[in-house]
């Protein structure tokens, strides 16, 4: 049987980030659109999160108090 591989139900990305403005956008921009990308923002940016789900229609944003990377 030839299937098919659909690669947006195959991969995911999780994405820890701080206040990274300047290089999270140009991440995404990086990423096939089909995959779901998931971002763990550590700060309580809500604009950012508002900006990058509007443009990236595969990205979820999730907030979460700053406890490091660590």
């Amino acid at each position: 049987m030839n299937e098919e591989i659909k690669i947006e139900n195959q991969i995911s990305i999780v994405v820890p980030t701080y206040k990274s403005e300047n290089f999270i956008f140009k991440t995404l921009n990086s990423i096939n659109k089909k995959i779901k990308v998931v971002i763990i923002e550590n700060s309580n940016d809500k604009n950012l999160g508002k900006r990058l789900k509007k443009k990236y229609k595969n990205c979820k944003v999730y907030f979460k108090k700053n406890k490091g990377f660590g």
